[in-house]
Order: C-alpha cells, then structure tokens, then sequence
C-alpha cells in the first residue's frame, strides 16, 4: 500500500513505481525517462531502493576500467549513456551531443545483452557521429563504451551516465559521470557489497532512512510554508 499526496514530485525526485528511475532520453511507453533541465542535473536525480554513487565515487571506477579522466571540465561533446530499453527488451546506449535539447534528437541504440564485447560495434561509429569525435580518436569511444558496459553487468547497475569530451591532442576522457545500482541484489543476497558499502545515510534524509528500516520509502517533501485550512461549516 502506497499514499501519494500532491501534484508535483520533489526536485530531482523519481516519483514512478519502483522500477522507473531518469536517463536522458524521451519518456514513453517501455522506457522510463525525463528530459534533462539543467547541466546540474547529470548526477541529480534520486530513486529510493537504488544508490547513486557521488561523481568522484563513479570517476573513480572509470579509473579502475583505465579510463582517462579529466580532473577539469574542459568543455563537453556530450553525453553516453548505458541504460535499459524495456521496449526493446535489451540494454540500450543513448547520446547526445547536447543533453539540453529536445530528446527526440537523441542517438539511442539498444543492443544485445549476449554481447561480449561492443567496442569494435558498428554502433561505436555512430556514437562518435553523435558525438562529433573525429575519426582518429574512435577507438578510445570505443573503449569507454565497453568500460562502461563492462561496469554494467559486473556491478549489476540499471543506468551508467558519462559526460565526454576530446581535448586538444585528441584524448577522449570522462569528466562528469552518474551511476546508478539497483540494491535488490544486495538486500536479497548480499551481492555488490562493495558497491553498497559507499552509502553514506548520514548524508540522507532521517527520516527517509528510518522508514525503510520498516520497508516504507517515504519521500520528504520540503515546502516553504505549510496552510491548513478549516472547511465552512466545521
């Protein structure tokens, strides 16, 4: 049983059902996503039942799949992104060269879950055209593409978000980065403790903690002021 009060969702707050969470891409039947506002909001949004990992904790994996990574944003050629296409049935990667703009403009690819490897996929070649990476620096695409996919089904995560950008010598490197890990396989079995391990409920809402203690996920709504108005008549 569920009570829902309100018309609008908190900021950067998934209000859906439990499997819906927020990557860049166009909501529609089968797949659940929003249009991106502000640049901000690459690592902003929140879906309870599932960790996001804080933007240095994220980079810091890529780090671990040999993934250069900018210690400055030097400017972005936009957006990959791993995620789930429930119309499709399969995994899918979304781009876009613009993250702000409409999401029907965006590249999304599903692809097959039984692929090994995908750096040396066709997809790669129009990623990069999406991307406007030059032809000499595909390959390290490439590559960030399989760490990413690599990360997906090791680490059991429903959305891998990563912000791109080619500098001046023509090195492709990670410089923005949003990772989100479905945690039932951890509560049902204890798998991917490690990444579990880097939730810190002192950053949280307590009372959020508190009620999923009691399997309850409560959402605070933080409102300015509160009004109770007394019915004519009462």
């Amino acid at each position: 049983m569920a009570l829902i009060g309100g018309l609008e969702a908190p900021a950067g707050r998934v209000m859906g059902h439990a499997g819906a969470w927020t990557a860049p891409g166009l909501q529609k039947r089968g797949y659940h996503a929003t249009r991106r506002t502000t640049p901000a909001s690459i690592v902003g949004y929140q879906q309870k039942r599932s960790l996001y990992l804080k933007q240095a904790q994220a980079l810091e994996i890529l780090k671990q799949k040999s993934v250069p990574v900018a210690e400055e944003d030097s400017g972005s050629n936009g957006l990959i992104c791993i995620s789930i296409d429930r119309s499709a049935l399969s995994p899918c990667i979304v781009a876009s060269s613009d993250p702000e703009s409409d999401p029907r403009h965006l590249r999304r690819i599903p692809f097959s879950y039984g692929q090994a490897t995908v750096e040396n996929h066709p997809m790669v070649a129009e990623l990069a055209d999406q991307l406007n990476i030059p032809s000499s620096s595909r390959d390290q695409l490439g590559s960030i593409v399989q760490a990413l996919w690599e990360i997906f089904k090791e680490k059991e995560a429903f959305v891998l978000e990563c912000q791109i950008g080619v500098s001046a010598d023509g090195t492709v490197a990670a410089h923005g980065a949003r990772f989100g890990f479905d945690d039932a396989a951890y509560r049902s079995s204890g798998r991917q403790e490690e990444i579990h391990r880097l939730r810190n409920t002192s950053e949280e809402v307590p009372e959020e903690v508190e009620a999923e203690k009691y399997g309850i996920v409560y959402v605070k709504y933080v409102v300015a002021s509160t009004f109770l108005g007394k019915p004519a008549g009462c």
